[in-house]
């Protein structure tokens, strides 16, 4: 489970970066001037995949936790 845990700050580490980097960038990678638009089109596409990610990690993160307790529950019956 700790494993996981890690896993999610990376996620979250990674997903500050990109809005930082998108924010802060002046122009993309053909040369064209960032506008305002552009730049919020930019985070929310990467919004859209961290919610995805997050969709991922919280059934991953179900299924842990029902291993987890059904593997406890064996053990208190033997």
């Amino acid at each position: 489970m700790k494993i996981w845990w890690c896993l999610n700050v990376v996620w979250l580490l990674l997903f500050g970066y990109g809005a930082y980097w998108f924010l802060t960038q002046k122009n993309d990678w053909t040369g064209t001037p960032q506008t305002l638009e552009s730049r919020i089109l930019s985070i929310i596409a990467l919004v859209v995949v961290f919610l995805v990610i997050l969709l991922i990690q919280l059934i991953i993160g179900f299924f842990i936790a029902k291993h987890k307790n059904k593997k406890r529950q064996q053990t208190n019956q033997v």
